[in-house]
């Protein structure tokens, strides 16, 4: 097999535009490709995106001990294989957004809301027989959705 990337992260203050603003990107780009032993294709290693980007934003107001910001994730596609089925996902784009603050009690209050929008996983799985080499023998096909969750959180040390 073969593997390779490169991973980046930035940080840019965003003073000019918003203060005590700081975007952040985290980013990761990857190939990767071996032989397939089972269909004598070459694929993509297991577990291994080819990109992985995060986008973070942030404002901490210090005066008013009070933070908030937004993180996207873009989507993107995985593929599993395993002896006798392969199975392909794609994931929709993600938001978050957060606010906390340290005003009230002497405790760090953070709340944070995932998946603003929702969230799409469709994914299809392939079954073959006896393994990946032989035939397709089956098939299914699953729409899955998630919609945006609410968490709070409380946290001090004690």
């Amino acid at each position: 097999g073969r593997f390779r990337g490169v991973a980046v992260e930035g940080s840019l203050p965003l003073r000019s535009l918003i203060p005590v603003g700081l975007l952040e990107v985290t980013a990761a780009f990857r190939d990767s490709h071996f032989d397939d032993p089972i269909t004598g294709e070459t694929r993509q290693l297991f577990g291994v995106q080819d990109r992985d980007i995060d986008i973070d934003f942030r404002q901490d107001i210090a005066s008013e001990r009070i933070a908030w910001g937004v993180k996207y994730e873009p989507g993107g596609r995985y593929r599993q294989f395993f002896v006798d089925e392969a199975i392909d996902e794609l994931r929709t784009d993600r938001w978050t957004a957060f606010i906390e603050t340290t005003r009230f009690f002497g405790v760090k209050m953070n709340l944070e809301v995932r998946h603003i929008g929702g969230v799409e996983f469709p994914r299809e799985r392939l079954l073959f027989a006896p393994d990946r080499s032989g035939a397709l023998s089956g098939s299914e096909i699953l729409d899955r959705r998630r919609g945006e969750f609410v968490k709070f959180t409380v946290s001090d040390q004690f």
